[in-house]
């Protein structure tokens, strides 16, 4: 019998995961129990990392001691492991690839913030849409930061890249025919690459098509309506964003800055307002404005702006970097993208970078298409294949339908 003690004790730790766990769903967010889950674990998680950063431990430990493929094979499909510049790669194939006609891939960068993710966490989502799409899905296992700062990630992927478009005929896939794709950082190594690739001479692949998920596209604006409009998501935080921005630039240690970052404090007195026209709030259309705002709680200390003093040419040299901020990108440098299709989500913060990136396409008018999921948070794509929701599925097939429009192009 436990005594009373004990109970006590229980009822606390019961009462307090509770509440550390909540979520307060929109009305358009209907998910079944295994999503909601999901976010209540990744809020767990982020509870866990911010005392360990407050113990004097690292904040991504408990994120990482958590990841773990619990994906069952998938009936139909090939996974192998490879390198492809130096860059250890996992291979996933549809059985008989090649065989039947198929001779398309989807070169995949992972999500996670650049400091987290990999095949472990994406393999029922990648599995799936390898068997759905009838495409080799290749996955790049970038180094991560901290450990490995911009532009270690980035270069990684490149060279992975490049040196799969070499051997692609080995693989039974058409040079001609490969999807660069990603989701949330990874959707930003993805667009930087296709940057660097159509804006490099005598490049080694003109790739067929830009697919981005939810893309981390700029660094400029924590006060887009996005933002706004979604300061206590399921998922991903402007604060959390700010962070993982830090890690990506191999400043783990100066959280002090994430306050000042999400009142936009790092770009005042920016020389180049150009940059500031290319992430601004104008390009988002009246319709996504509806919603309710909410400005940022918390207020930049003494402290803090002192310490932003320090960094703030740092911070603004990185959101004027088209490698790093893919939308600090001019128009000459836009028109060059392949066909592109971006997918964002109403309950994200990140959904006003991908809008921005479809509205400055179309006026320069260019091959591009979007969807936005109006019952999606963010990270919902990489429960696909994990889960059982139709409206996710229906979701993930018409982006398919659209990488194979765009492939039936090239």
């Amino acid at each position: 019998m436990l005594g009373s003690r004990a109970l006590i004790f229980i009822t606390i730790c019961i009462l307090a995961v509770s509440y550390i766990s909540y979520i307060k769903y929109p009305e358009a967010c209907d998910y079944p129990l295994g999503i909601k889950a999901y976010y209540s674990a990744t809020k767990i998680l982020t509870f866990l990392a911010d005392l360990s950063l407050r113990l004097g431990g690292k904040y991504l430990t408990p994120y990482r001691i958590s990841e773990h493929d619990y994906s069952a094979p998938v009936e139909g499909i090939e996974v192998s492991i490879h390198k492809f510049g130096g860059v250890k790669t996992t291979v996933i194939t549809p059985t008989g690839f090649g065989d039947n006609g198929g001779e398309s891939a989807i070169i995949y960068y992972h999500g996670g913030g650049w400091a987290l993710g990999g095949i472990a966490i994406y393999a029922a989502y990648l599995k799936k849409l390898s068997k759905e799409s009838g495409m080799v899905v290749i996955v790049p296992e970038y180094r991560l930061a901290p450990e490995n700062p911009y532009p270690i990630p980035f270069e990684d992927c490149l060279h992975a890249t490049l040196a799969f478009v070499n051997i692609a005929k080995t693989f039974k896939v058409n040079p001609k025919k490969i999807v660069l794709a990603g989701d949330s950082a990874g959707g930003n190594l993805a667009t930087a690459i296709a940057l660097r690739l159509t804006n490099t001479r005598n490049t080694k692949l003109n790739p067929c098509m830009l697919n981005v998920v939810y893309p981390v596209l700029q660094m400029s604006n924590f006060m887009l309506p996005s933002y706004q409009q979604n300061r206590n998501p399921p998922l991903l935080t402007p604060p959390i964003m700010a962070h993982f921005f830090l890690l990506y630039i191999g400043l783990e240690k100066e959280t002090k800055l994430i306050t000042p970052m999400t009142h936009n404090l790092h770009m005042e007195g920016i020389k180049d307002e150009i940059l500031l026209k290319r992430t601004s709030p104008n390009w988002i259309p009246d319709t996504y404005k509806k919603r309710e705002y909410e400005k940022p709680k918390l207020r930049p200390t003494e402290n803090e702006m002192k310490l932003l003093k320090t960094y703030k040419k740092k911070l603004q040299k990185f959101a004027n970097d088209t490698t790093f901020a893919p939308l600090s990108a001019s128009d000459e440098e836009l028109k060059l993208l392949p066909r592109t299709h971006i997918l964002t989500c109403e309950y994200d913060i990140l959904r006003d970078d991908g809008i921005i990136l479809y509205e400055r396409m179309k006026k320069l008018k260019l091959d591009v298409s979007q969807q936005n999921l109006e019952f999606g948070a963010h990270g919902l794509l990489s429960l696909y294949g994990a889960v059982t929701y139709d409206k996710l599925d229906n979701a993930v097939a018409y982006m398919i339908s659209q990488m194979k429009h765009g492939l039936s192009k090239c």
